[in-house]
């Protein structure tokens, strides 16, 4: 039988990690920290864990390697979560490096896309700045299905704002990307 190899970008070496009741914080390589839930620890403790971007988001990675010689590289938050194969687990509050199950659940490619950030020049998730010879109003659309869906115009961006946030809360649920979330 062969042996396991030691990761080859940070070492096979566990995280430092720091205990404070139920949150535990590893120390990443690069300088980095993620938080989980103690009682994770036991699941995930043991292997050396990396951050690594993917778009604009920092994710927590190990690389093992099968007894093959062939490299496995593995998501923290879907040990975690134990997200299923064709499955994503979405960090509700857009932070890779918070794997505290109260911040992952699993979606679907479509659930997780809702719930993604994008910059929007009006500051506000669904609301698009219009001109109309001297005048200025906001346009709001949803999409749903891959379809743009219209909402209306509004002459402020706030009440546009609101109108979006009552709109996506019924079409998307909890996986609504909102303006006021705590509203």
């Amino acid at each position: 039988g062969g042996k396991s190899m030691p990761n080859q970008n940070t070492g096979s070496i566990p995280n430092r990690y720091e205990i404070k009741g139920d949150v535990t914080k590893l120390f990443l390589y690069g300088g980095y920290y993620c938080v989980i839930d103690t009682s994770d620890f036991e699941k995930v403790g043991k292997l050396h864990w990396f951050a690594k971007k993917m778009d604009n988001t920092f994710y927590v990675w190990n690389n093992s390697y099968h007894p093959n010689g062939k490299k496995k590289t593995v998501q923290m938050h879907r040990i975690i979560n134990k997200t299923p194969i064709g499955m994503i687990t979405d960090h509700i509050n857009h932070n890779g490096l918070d794997n505290r199950k109260c911040n992952l659940r699993t979606a679907t490619n479509t659930q997780s896309a809702i719930n993604r950030r994008r910059y929007n020049p009006s500051g506000y998730v669904g609301v698009h700045i219009a001109k109309y010879k001297d005048s200025k109003y906001y346009q709001v659309a949803i999409c749903l299905h891959g379809k743009i869906k219209r909402i209306g115009s509004f002459k402020d961006a706030v009440t546009a704002a609101y109108a979006y946030d009552k709109e996506a809360k019924i079409l998307h649920g909890s996986f609504a990307r909102l303006n006021f979330p705590t509203e």
